[in-house]
């Protein structure tokens, strides 16, 4: 709410000085700056009942925003797009946390059920954006078909991580809470961001395939506010909210036996993640304007077929380490049911011993081949 009064004035120093002036931006400055002071006092409120209609309340101002821009003509103005983005995020992160609230802060739900229902129905949701693929066009299909992967990937991802954070929160329970309410977050975020872009056939400089590929005709969709706010979005989910998990997970979680797998899934899908940044994309400006990246990519592939064996070669990393934590998680609970087997302890040994050994080296070679042209000749 505060963020969004201190908005409230810069957007309308902008709009004053314009000779195309017009009652519709006055009105819409003044709406939004009461919506605001509102939306904060609000805010501090603790009957349920304040906060849903609260809730409502953001979405009718989301759809007089759209009318506004788009029934009067006014989609081209900076400081409606703003409100819009900031309007949206916001009621995503109202909803969101009030079912926190009443679901998580009340009991009901530990933090593994939280991330399996958040991510179930972000399955959903995919699945119908999925459904509606035959109505885009030839090239948006292709982003769709693996804007849905990617999807379902990061839903079996956070919902394995919110299982393991079940573990660790008797010793890290700030850090466990923090991370239970971020990751599912940040996935809800990117992945609405990614339908808007793969919807309009927009580039991204974090997708640098869709350019090498001519999937897209520019690497920026060429709206400063769609491509700040999926920059900051992809780099909640991927640089904050996933490397966040996966630090905490494993400083805290007692890599004993079999959860000596999950550790290395989850160094497995963040050493992925990593090596994705600095051999394709790098971390790029989060402006237009500046077009050269803000840290460009270390060890890049230069050509299609390169980025695009990067992707696949990054699904199966994602995979393979999704894999190892569910491994880990299932034989670790099923010791827990069954007792402890002392006599058999150099046998789990040795398996773990090869499980993370051969995932490595499955982790390695694929990059060695890409790479090869590059480097080795």
């Amino acid at each position: 709410g505060r963020l969004g009064i201190f908005l409230v004035p810069f957007i309308a120093f902008r709009v004053v000085g314009k000779n195309n002036q017009s009652y519709v931006q006055s009105f819409y400055i003044s709406v939004m700056g009461c919506y605001y002071l509102f939306y904060d006092w609000f805010a501090r409120c603790a009957d349920r009942s304040v906060v849903v209609f609260t809730g409502f309340m953001e979405l009718v101002l989301i759809i007089n925003l759209l009318v506004i821009m788009f029934v009067y003509g006014e989609y081209h103005q900076l400081g409606l797009q703003a409100m819009l983005a900031y309007a949206c995020i916001t009621t995503l992160m109202h909803f969101y946390t009030f079912a926190w609230d009443v679901l998580v802060l009340q009991g009901k739900w530990t933090y593994g059920w939280w991330a399996l229902n958040m991510m179930g129905l972000l399955s959903i949701l995919s699945l119908i954006f999925a459904l509606f693929m035959p109505l885009y066009s030839d090239l948006s299909k292709i982003k769709a078909t693996g804007k849905h992967r990617q999807d379902l990937i990061f839903a079996a991802f956070v919902s394995l991580v919110g299982i393991l954070l079940e573990e660790i929160k008797g010793r890290a329970p700030k850090l466990a809470a923090v991370n239970a309410w971020l990751l599912p977050f940040s996935v809800f975020w990117y992945s609405s961001m990614s339908n808007l872009m793969v919807i309009n056939n927009w580039g991204s400089p974090f997708h640098p395939s869709w350019l090498a590929n001519q999937l897209v005709s520019a690497l920026f969709s060429g709206h400063f506010i769609v491509d700040l706010t999926f920059s900051l979005g992809t780099v909640l989910v991927t640089g904050v909210a996933t490397t966040l998990a996966a630090v905490t997970l494993l400083l805290y979680l007692q890599p004993t036996r079999w959860l000596w797998l999950c550790s290395n899934g989850l160094l497995l899908v963040a050493v992925s993640a990593f090596w994705m940044i600095l051999a394709t994309s790098g971390v790029p400006s989060l402006t237009i304007y500046e077009i050269p990246p803000a840290i460009p990519a270390i060890i890049p592939l230069h050509t299609g077929p390169q980025l695009l064996g990067a992707i696949e070669t990054h699904v199966r990393d994602l995979l393979m380490g999704i894999v190892s934590i569910l491994t880990g998680l299932f034989l670790h609970n099923y010791a827990k049911l069954h007792g402890d087997v002392k006599e058999k302890d150099k046998i789990i040994s040795g398996a773990v011993f090869f499980i993370v050994t051969m995932s490595w080296f499955l982790f390695v070679t694929p990059k060695v081949y890409l790479y090869q042209d590059i480097y080795l000749i």
